[in-house]
């Protein structure tokens, strides 16, 4: 069942008909036993709307479902950095890092949130960990 859900908010993401990949994962989001990926999928398509405070609440029901899953926590970082929410993106980006502590995007993000916020001495850390891992610094 969850798989042709799934399947069917794919097929529409790729198609760019995001109100129907919206619609088939909402419709599926609050029944019982859905798994964590409907949310972070629905996290997707909300964040590429640019409907960030959608997008912020699905990552983080998915991150919170799976704490030990990267990639939830760096989606939020993401969706929290677009919302200019520039503190709570490091947070969440620190929590993605602490489980893949070298991806560099995540590095890279946590770069842009921490000087956004004003914290030049952490950026600083990112950028030098970008730097030992081979990743670009614009992009």
């Amino acid at each position: 069942m969850w798989q042709g859900v799934l399947d069917k908010a794919g097929k529409a993401a790729q198609r760019q008909d995001w109100a129907t990949a919206e619609g088939t994962l909402l419709a599926a989001a609050d029944r019982k036993g859905v798994p964590p990926t409907v949310w972070f999928q629905l996290g997707k398509v909300m964040f590429m709307q640019r409907k960030l405070p959608e997008a912020q609440k699905w990552f983080q029901k998915a991150a919170e479902a799976v704490p030990n899953v990267p990639d939830g926590w760096f989606e939020l970082g993401r969706a929290l950095a677009a919302d200019k929410r520039f503190e709570d993106a490091v947070k969440a980006l620190h929590r993605a890092l602490a489980l893949d502590p070298d991806n560099g995007q995540a590095h890279r993000f946590a770069c842009v949130a921490a000087r956004e916020s004003g914290d030049m001495e952490l950026a600083q850390r990112h950028a030098d960990e970008m730097t030992r891992l081979g990743e670009p610094m614009v992009g």
